[in-house]
């Protein structure tokens, strides 16, 4: 565990796990039933909130970080004097933070392009210890919608008036086949711009040509952007054929900017059947500051003919460190390139010559609203409804004044209350080399039912500039901010050294005069169902069980206030099995009466002595119509049996929580005096170590020390080939030799009876002053499955002397039952005439203390 300190706030939080869960192993008895008292009193059991996930992890569980990744965290509740483990920290990050002058991102070769890099994991991991919180989410690669073309975007140019002297119309001919066919296929061919002069050397026919090609440039407001600088660039191919998987264009110049083109002239991907074609900025490939904000066109042509073209155009958008590639996925179908334009009588590749060509035009980046529709560009989307994003800047005008875990302002947005959290010297001693910054749910904090999904992006800028800025999070998946998790962020925000390092194209640094402005962009989502019942799922740990099934219930009330008896029961069928819940909205006891209590009895169990089943499981209480607004309570591995059918918790939620108002929103649990009671119910393979664990958990030890306790199995074989009893090898618990004896077809009585009989026998007995205390519990069961199995254990210890050596269970079971197949798992006890027979034996002393030498044994016969 990680050795940061946890408030007293945070452990008042902690108070609800502690005495929560109960087993009951009486039958139910009714909250109305005097008898009730006789449960005020029940064993503290606590949980261990650990949540699945492949993509976070508790800090001291962190795994190296790849060249790609940073690691947002959770911050804890109270961070004072509280350093975290050291961990592995990449200099080539998803954003460099490197000494040297930025290095470029390196792409695979084989990558299409525009990149989004490979989906980056969401390696946030939460600094709470006690709580460490799971998200588990991947993304798809990014592609920007200005980067995928389709020929719905595709542009035709006016004509242009030919040179010569205009000829009568001619009469329209017939169609040639060709052109119908290109006509009704599925995706249209790119027109050619208006037919113009061949002749290459004419200039006025290439600036014709250029100032096409700008017009087909997005118009925009002159008075909101400001052309930085714009000029046509062109890269002659005249080796078509010899092209490899990728190329590049030699380098090109555009005033401060300089570009390449990259070529895939025969993609290795679904989109094999085109060719793709991108603009490459350089500048801010070697300068993490700097964003350039840009539209173009690229436009594809024959190598001697102006009139053979074709030509793309795209919106306004930004190029970043993040993202120096734009460009088309699907420029156009490889299959056209050599197709003779009926018009032109050209091809755009022709004796493996052709041009690729683009206008640039670059913009000055100068405002909030062009900075927050950059960030919004670089979001995935997804499904999820977006309830408000917006962006919050805090302005610093004293740098080298600030405090660790300085809080800026409270301000809202998606109508919940959050602050920023900076550490100027990093959140502790091991990140003073950077600056570490996160944000703080108000809402989630202070309220157990508040649950918030958010995306954040962090960003540090000049005071004056939105064109020098880093940013953090926009690969980045959204995150839960809850009471246990309300504080998310970057411990790896920034280098320090970073913050004073001028920018190689605008001459600025971060922070200039001691000031700069520290922002966050938060969209926040509506917590739907599907959110609700995934972040329900991703409570559960598997700690590598196998997983048999799972699904959940909910229980809707609608008169909360006036339940009535036959109202706090509800049954229900699920996974294979039949349930019932049972509330007690005062408690289950007098020890619980400020909560409201909630427990689940398995019927099958009750009914089958062979159902044994091996859950973990969520209570929830919701709001009716706001999956956001809840409480939950998550189980540890919990057996079902005869023995065991009914559990749950004490306290699902505090009595005063149903009907306080939550947030901005004063949303809570009970509206209307309506509610939702539900569960979550997952199911695992038994293993050899819970069926053990199970087994050992039937002995009471009446307050007795142990000197010694074993498990001892046995593999039988030609079942009803037996001999009236049978009598396993010796084995040896606690300095004594044992044996246990199996009537097949039971002893004398049982036999006539229809019931199998079993017995445990001491075999070191040799005087009649020896004796020993013991208790033990035989088992019998699939020899090929831990979860098919009946046992039966003593009510109480029991003393074997030399006169008797020996106890005897008689009607153990009936013997039909072994092999009869279980109604859940399908198997009988008794398979193939074969079964294994079990008996776990603890020994003691006269004492109250106790001492644990816990192991067990097999054998086969």
């Amino acid at each position: 565990m990680s050795s940061i300190e946890t408030s007293e706030k945070a452990i008042e939080k902690t108070e609800k796990n502690d005495s929560e869960t109960i087993e009951r192993n009486e039958p139910f008895y009714d909250p109305f039933d005097h008898y009730i008292s006789q449960y005020n009193e029940y064993p503290k059991m606590g949980y261990d909130y650990i949540y699945s996930d492949q993509h976070q992890f508790p800090m001291q569980f962190m795994p190296p970080m790849n060249p790609v990744q940073t690691i947002p965290l959770m911050l804890p509740t109270d961070s004072t004097q509280s350093p975290i483990p050291p961990y592995l920290y990449s200099e080539n990050s998803q954003f460099p933070m490197t000494d040297a002058p930025f290095p470029p991102l390196n792409y695979p070769q084989e990558s299409p392009f525009p990149i989004s890099e490979t989906s980056i994991k969401n390696n946030y991991s939460p600094t709470q210890p006690e709580n460490p919180q799971s998200e588990i989410q991947t993304q798809p690669p990014e592609i920007s919608h200005l980067e995928i073309p389709n020929y719905d975007n595709q542009h035709q140019t006016q004509p242009i008036k030919p040179q010569q002297e205009i000829q009568p119309e001619k009469p329209q001919k017939q169609k040639p086949k060709q052109q119908i066919q290109q006509e009704q296929s599925q995706e249209p061919i790119p027109q050619p711009l208006p037919e113009q002069n061949s002749n290459l050397n004419n200039d006025n026919e290439k600036e014709k040509y250029i100032s096409k090609l700008r017009s087909l440039l997005k118009n925009v407001n002159k008075n909101e952007y400001s052309i930085v600088e714009e000029k046509y660039i062109e890269w002659e191919i005249e080796n078509w054929n010899e092209l490899n998987n990728i190329e590049y264009s030699p380098e090109y110049t555009t005033g401060d900017n300089k570009w390449k083109f990259k070529l895939y002239p025969n993609r290795n991907n679904e989109e094999k059947n085109h060719i793709s074609i991108y603009l490459e900025n350089l500048n801010v490939k070697n300068d993490n500051l700097l964003r350039v904000f840009t539209n173009y066109v690229i436009s594809m042509r024959n190598y001697k003919d102006f009139s053979e073209n074709t030509a793309y155009d795209s919106a306004l958008g930004y190029i970043n460190i993040n993202q120096n590639t734009v460009g088309y996925d699907q420029y156009i179908e490889k299959s056209h390139l050599f197709n003779v334009n009926i018009e032109t009588r050209k091809a755009l590749v022709e004796n493996n010559k052709t041009v690729i060509g683009a206008y640039i035009r670059v913009y000055k980046c100068i405002s909030k609203d062009q900075y927050i529709e950059e960030i919004k560009s670089s979001i995935s989307t997804n499904s999820d409804e977006i309830i408000e994003d917006d962006i919050y800047e805090w302005s610093i005008d004293h740098w080298n004044n600030l405090k660790n875990g300085e809080f800026s302002p409270e301000f809202v947005i998606g109508g919940y209350r959050w602050k920023l959290k900076l550490y100027p010297n990093g959140y502790n001693e091991t990140l003073k080399d950077f600056v570490s910054i996160y944000l703080s749910s108000v809402d989630a904090q202070n309220n157990d039912t508040i649950h918030i999904y958010a995306k954040s992006i962090f960003y540090i800028r000049n005071n004056n500039d939105y064109a020098c800025l880093k940013s953090f999070g926009e690969k980045l998946s959204p995150l839960n901010y809850t009471s246990k998790s309300y504080i998310w962020g970057a411990h790896h925000f920034i280098k320090k050294d970073d913050l004073f390092v001028k920018s190689h194209t605008t001459h600025q640094s971060l922070i200039e005069n001691n000031k700069t402005v520290v922002g966050v962009y938060l969209r926040v989502f509506k917590y739907t169902k599907e959110k609700f019942i995934n972040d329900i799922k991703r409570s559960i740990n598997n700690e590598n069980l196998v997983v048999l099934n799972e699904g959940y219930y909910e229980w809707k009330i609608e008169d909360w206030p006036n339940l009535k008896k036959e109202d706090l029961k509800s049954k229900f069928t699920l996974v294979g099995q039949r349930w019932e819940l049972q509330l007690y909205p005062n408690g289950f006891s007098e020890s619980f009466k400020n909560y409201v209590s909630l427990f689940m009895d398995n019927v099958d169990s009750l009914e089958d002595v062979s159902n044994h089943l091996c859950i973990k499981r969520v209570f929830y209480i919701r709001n009716m119509n706001d999956y956001s607004i809840y409480s939950s309570e998550t189980s540890n591995i919990t057996y079902y049996d005869k023995g065991c059918y009914s559990k749950g918790t004490g306290k699902l939620v505090k009595k005063t929580d149903l009907f306080s108002k939550k947030g901005l929103s004063n949303t809570s649990l009970i509206e209307d005096n309506k509610v939702v009671i539900g569960t979550y119910i997952r199911v695992f393979k038994y293993k050899e170590e819970q069926y053990l664990q199970e087994v050992c958990e039937l002995i009471d030890d009446g307050n007795r020390e142990i000197i010694d306790e074993d498990y001892f199995e046995w593999n039988i074989q030609d079942w009803e080939k037996l001999s009236y009893e049978i009598l396993s090898p010796v084995f040896s618990v606690g300095g004594h030799k044992w044996r246990i004896k199996v009537y097949p077809h039971g002893n004398k009585q049982d036999g006539k009876n229809g019931y199998l009989t079993m017995a445990l026998r001491n075999e070191s007995m040799k005087d009649d002053k020896q004796y020993v205390y013991s208790n033990f519990a035989i088992v019998i069961r699939n020899t090929n499955d831990f979860s098919c199995f009946k046992s039966r254990e003593l009510l109480s210890f029991r003393r074997f002397t030399k006169a008797e050596n020996e106890f005897v269970m008689t009607r153990y079971t009936p013997k039909f039952f072994l092999h009869d197949p279980n109604n859940y798992y399908q198997r009988a006890i008794i398979e193939n005439e074969r079964a294994t027979v079990g008996a776990f034996v603890r020994v003691y002393k006269n004492s109250i203390a106790k001492t644990y030498h816990r192991h067990h044994h097999h054998h086969h016969t």
